[in-house]
């Protein structure tokens, strides 16, 4: 059984790198991931045909660990890395894509945690849904709880 980092470097990068951030949520909205379980040709992985653009997205996710690209007799094959087909792609039980990126403000949070803010809400048990629960456990990955809780005394 493979094990894996609770809060996976690749998915923490996110916080950092806007550019990424928009290319792995324009990746996770076209879908790709869940089209890359087994090694993939680009020309089955684009959406729309445009194979050339697909193609540019896929180096950038190879690049930075997302993706990882097979030659195979001149040949490019790609395919989720391990993160990816846990996280990203949508037939997996774990799954967490549409968590992480609906309606996240990067900037929003990180100014607010820079400038101390504190939220205004009232917290009730009605508050505590499953839906924001499930959203917790994915900006989890992100490293947002794991910061809270090592800034609280």
């Amino acid at each position: 059984m493979n094990t894996y980092d609770p809060v996976p470097e690749s998915l923490k990068a996110l916080i950092y790198h806007r550019k990424l951030y928009d290319v792995v949520k324009l990746s996770v909205e076209l879908g790709l991931f869940s089209k890359m379980s087994s090694p993939s040709v680009p020309e089955a992985i684009s959406t729309a045909g445009d194979t050339a653009f697909i193609m540019y997205i896929l180096d950038v996710l190879t690049v930075f660990g997302y993706v990882e690209r097979i030659d195979d007799g001149g040949i490019a094959y790609y395919k989720n890395s391990a993160v990816s087909e846990l996280y990203l792609n949508r037939g997996s039980a774990s799954y967490v894509g549409d968590h992480i990126f609906a309606d996240t403000d990067t900037y929003g949070a990180l100014r607010k945690y820079v400038e101390g803010e504190t939220e205004d809400t009232d917290i009730t048990k009605a508050y505590w849904s499953p839906e924001l629960i499930k959203s917790i456990g994915a900006f989890s990955l992100l490293g947002y709880v794991q910061d809270t809780i090592a800034n609280v005394d």
